[in-house]
């Protein structure tokens, strides 16, 4: 997480170790950067920047509060609970409509699992992000 200088949002910043990769994993992480620029749509994380530097990339994107539906199920299980039924559609016709756009741009995104959904702090709005292995 950080906070931007200008606007004082707070942001995710997902940091890539460059020099630990692979050609192949290098890749990915450029691809996933280019996706992020490349799509708008509610229910896919924002893309505000890309920083490259010789060994570290900083992928700069929205900052969902609520953390990912992984945690969330998580949570619940840990607690005996279930996630709101009413929730659980919304988060899919969310997550449906993202899916759509991408194919619609010829986008497949080939990782869809609760730990790369992510919500907002009221758990109302989910949005897809890792587009890393997506072609």
């Amino acid at each position: 997480q950080a906070t931007g200088r200008a606007s004082g949002n707070r942001v995710a910043v997902k940091c890539i170790d460059l020099g630990s990769l692979t050609a192949k994993e290098r890749h990915q992480a450029s691809q996933e950067a280019y996706l992020l620029r490349r799509v708008k749509h509610p229910h896919i994380v924002r893309f505000f920047d890309c920083i490259v530097g010789a060994q570290q990339m900083h992928i700069v994107m929205q900052l969902m509060e609520g953390g990912d539906l992984a945690s969330v199920i998580r949570r619940c299980r840990d607690g005996g609970q279930r996630p709101m039924e009413a929730s659980i559609w919304r988060w899919l016709l969310q997550m449906a409509r993202a899916l759509a756009y991408l194919h619609k741009i010829s986008i497949l995104h080939r990782d869809v699992k609760p730990a790369n959904i992510f919500l907002s702090e009221d758990e109302r709005t989910a949005v897809l992000g890792d587009l890393g292995i997506a072609k």
